[in-house]
């Protein structure tokens, strides 16, 4: 089965993190059910909750969601 990598940049996304996944998981699932896919959440240093979300993601999804959290902000 081929995979699909969505990498999804993220700064300050609290708001947007949580229903991204959720909305990327449901296409997969009913439109494109042959495919694996993998959600890499590449976070900017964010200074809110986006972090702690994407952590929980990752948690509750393993399967389908991995992080790179930079130490820094690159803008």
């Amino acid at each position: 089965m081929k995979t699909v990598s969505v990498v999804v940049a993220c700064y300050n996304e609290e708001g947007n993190v949580a229903a991204l996944h959720e909305k990327l998981c449901e296409v997969f699932k009913e439109k494109l059910p042959e495919y694996n896919y993998q959600i890499l959440f590449m976070d900017n240093d964010s200074t809110d909750n986006t972090r702690a979300i994407i952590k929980d993601l990752c948690k509750k999804d393993p399967d389908h969601v991995a992080a790179i959290f930079n130490v820094h902000n690159f803008g």
